[in-house]
């Protein structure tokens, strides 16, 4: 499991987590890999492929130098970069390990083949910088969001607009579930008043940040979680039906609030939190991946978090990272039980000497990679024919097959003619 985060000061850090989490025993420890200087200024994204051969060697970031740089994470160097934007790279998007989106505060996105990096498409049309790209796990259509007060769709294979969605604010936090069946995003309300971006505050009471949740091909939201007050940080689907919240309360610097929510409450209800649980600083990167499982589950006595409740049984569900301004980063095991109710235990902490401030953050696992090795195993096994071995005992013939008539004229016809050649002199 590897954790790498961006700070403010240009620095990109690394951290390799090894431990099982099945147990409760045995404890996740993290080990530096790397932390050195990557961008002139502030760390604006970064992500690490998370398919294909390539999956977790290769990262890239980007900057407000405008510059994305492209590393490889095995050997720990720097092997390119790429300079086709025109003002600092907001959002990186990778698809499997083939291609690579990028969006900035010069209004554009662009397709990048891995391959070779190069520029495919350059998809114009937004009015104000990019704020959020995110790639539908199919491959076939992304999202964006901008300050332009939109959302559009894109459609990956023509490499052009499928339609454009208006918003009443700014959103930010863009992404979609594992199986592609929602997305979501996080939006800032025009009618705050007073307090400033990082620490807002409503007059009247009214949703100052808003958390919504769509369901593909559907205009409408299926969920949405609203804040008076303070800042919506980072948001992580854990599936279809979980989401992860960091909320910063107002006036407070030193620790945030992560909300585990059902994606779908009841009717006239508000969001319903399946668990909450401290951050040690103002988050910045949530990111949450899901766990390996063909070593089969090794369910952990816990305390099942409703109330008058005994010990239970749950098994590892993901692991859950955190990365804050203030220098810590955060892994948690999630754990769901056979109910359905969700717990989470803090399992490492690390930090940087100097209290760098963290601005992003990426997390995978191998889970994805052992999955596709194990379908394609199953695939070979299925495509493999039964050939029976031959039974000794039976004696196989040869059929001949018959003559054709053509063949049977011109024997005649020289039986004739050897008859007629054979007859005596008379």
């Amino acid at each position: 499991m590897k954790v790498i985060v961006g700070s403010y000061e240009g620095f990109i850090h690394g951290w390799f987590l090894e431990g099982n989490c099945w147990k409760a025993d045995i404890k996740v420890t993290g080990k530096l890999l790397f932390g050195y200087q990557a961008h002139e200024g502030s760390v604006k994204c970064l992500i690490l492929a998370n398919s294909g051969p390539r999956s977790g060697l290769l990262m890239v970031s980007g900057g407000v130098d405008e510059i994305i740089r492209i590393y490889d994470v095995e050997k720990r160097v720097e092997i390119g970069e790429l300079q086709e934007h025109s003002g600092t790279i907001t959002a990186l998007e990778f698809f499997g390990c083939t291609h690579l989106l990028s969006g900035g505060e010069d209004n554009l996105i662009i397709i990048w083949r891995v391959y070779d990096w190069t520029p495919l498409h350059k998809l114009g049309g937004h009015k104000g910088k990019i704020t959020g790209i995110a790639c539908h796990p199919s491959g076939k259509l992304a999202l964006s969001v901008s300050t332009d007060r939109t959302l559009r769709c894109w459609d990956l294979v023509q490499g052009r607009i499928a339609y454009i969605t208006r918003v009443e604010g700014n959103p930010e936090n863009l992404s979609w579930s594992p199986d592609g069946s929602r997305y979501v995003y996080s939006l800032q309300s025009l009618r705050a008043e007073g307090g400033g971006v990082e620490n807002p505050v409503s007059s009247e009471g009214a949703p100052l940040f808003a958390v919504y949740v769509f369901t593909t091909g559907v205009g409408e939201p299926c969920g949405v979680a609203e804040y008076t007050a303070g800042h919506v940080g980072a948001v992580s689907f854990l599936d279809a039906e979980l989401l992860a919240i960091a909320y910063t309360p107002p006036g407070n610097l030193t620790q945030s609030t992560i909300e585990i929510i059902r994606v779908l409450p009841l009717p006239g209800e508000p969001h319903q939190v399946v668990h909450k649980f401290t951050a040690g600083g103002r988050v910045r990167g949530l990111k949450y991946a899901r766990l390996p499982r063909f070593s089969g589950p090794q369910p952990i006595s816990t305390t099942d978090p409703r109330p008058e409740s005994s010990p239970v049984e749950v098994e590892p569900f993901g692991m859950l990272a955190a990365a804050t301004s203030n220098g810590v980063v955060q892994a948690w095991s999630v754990f769901k039980s056979e109910s359905g109710d969700v717990e989470c235990s803090l399992d490492w902490t690390g930090t940087i000497p100097g209290e760098p401030r963290f601005t992003s953050l990426d997390l995978w696992t191998n889970a994805e990679e052992e999955s596709i090795s194990n379908a394609q195993v199953k695939k070979k096994k299925k495509r493999k024919k039964n050939i029976p071995e031959p039974d000794q005992t039976k004696h196989y013939t040869t059929e001949v097959q018959p003559e054709s008539k053509t063949l049977k004229k011109k024997k005649k016809k020289q039986k004739k003619t050897d008859e007629h050649l054979n007859e005596p002199n008379s």
